[in-house]
């Protein structure tokens, strides 16, 4: 389905070599170029969410301008009881089942719409930063963890950055920018932060599909990272949820996905959908489950708030 989609440039300035990029990203150029710059054809998530446990699946297409090093940043809301490689079909299953509830009249496609704070000081001795998991998933080199100490959470960081070559002279223009984020979420509750470390090519790159899975009160999907980005992006979720989810009620700009400008793509799943649905790990049996298509197309700095919703009283989803 990404093919679908229209390749946008993140026109990405970065300062002595980075960039930041959206959803997080942080591209670092490799062998000694002076800058790089990463062209995404965009996002996308399948969230399925029964009220308790959250499971996350994302994937995105990227190339850059020189062969580079991508860094993605994602904060969670607990820590992640399974990470790994979602089934490389996925994608397409969740797009055979849209097709299969398109209306009658419609053409067997798709609409182009488819497409701080601070915490208290720790303790002497212990940690500011805890790595609470670890993997390497196909391109994927992917750590997990938990930040106790906000003061510390800079030069663990840069520490992280430098095992791996990658903290050159460009960090220090960058790292307030991460810090202020990472204290809001913080603020917020949210310990938990994903390092995803990825190398690119100029060629475009299908990265591994990957499922995240953790407990949530909330249907989550991370946007605050994408403010400090610059450019244009494209996001599609896929949202599964006991319930329908109003997607204009969550006041983030994004808008409900559409086989055309009358028709969103919204609707119950069936029993033949939930059997397609069968290799992504949740807890989708004895659940009627309804079937939602979120877009946001814009500029990266109006991502003010991230995609939440709750359990709504009387079917009308809310932005935190």
């Amino acid at each position: 389905m990404a093919g679908r989609f229209l390749a946008t440039v993140l026109a990405l300035a970065g300062l002595g070599g980075y960039a930041l990029g959206d959803r997080g990203h942080f591209v670092v150029p490799s062998g000694g170029k002076p800058q790089a710059y990463l062209f995404d054809e965009g996002q996308q998530a399948i969230i399925v969410w029964d009220g308790k446990q959250e499971t996350l699946v994302l994937s995105t297409n990227l190339r850059a301008s020189e062969d580079a090093v991508d860094v993605e940043f994602l904060p969670l809301p607990s820590k992640p009881s399974e990470v790994k490689q979602a089934p490389p079909d996925i994608f397409n299953v969740i797009e055979k089942i849209i097709r299969a509830h398109a209306p009658p009249a419609f053409p067997r496609g798709i609409s182009q719409g488819t497409g701080g704070g601070r915490t208290k000081g720790m303790a002497a001795g212990r940690p500011a930063v805890v790595v609470v998991m670890y993997a390497k998933i196909g391109a994927h080199d992917i750590t997990v963890a938990r930040v106790d100490d906000f003061s510390g959470f800079r030069g663990w960081i840069k520490r992280f950055l430098e095992q791996r070559g990658l903290a050159g002279g460009g960090w220090a223009n960058r790292a307030e920018g991460l810090r202020k984020l990472v204290g809001e979420y913080l603020s917020d509750g949210y310990r938990y932060f994903v390092f995803d470390v990825i190398q690119l090519e100029r060629s475009v790159r299908s990265v591994e599909p990957i499922i995240y899975r953790f407990a949530s009160r909330r249907l989550y999907y991370p946007l605050r990272v994408s403010e400090y980005s610059t450019g244009r992006t494209k996001i599609n979720l896929f949202l599964i949820t006991p319930w329908e989810v109003n997607v204009w009620g969550t006041r983030t700009g994004f808008w409900a996905g559409r086989f055309r400008w009358d028709q969103p793509i919204k609707f119950w799943l069936t029993r033949d959908d939930l059997r397609r649905l069968d290799s992504l790990p949740a807890e989708l049996g004895g659940l009627s489950l309804h079937f939602t298509n979120a877009v946001y197309r814009g500029p990266c700095f109006l991502l003010r708030a991230d995609f939440v919703a709750s359990e709504p009283r009387a079917g009308v989803a809310r932005a935190y």
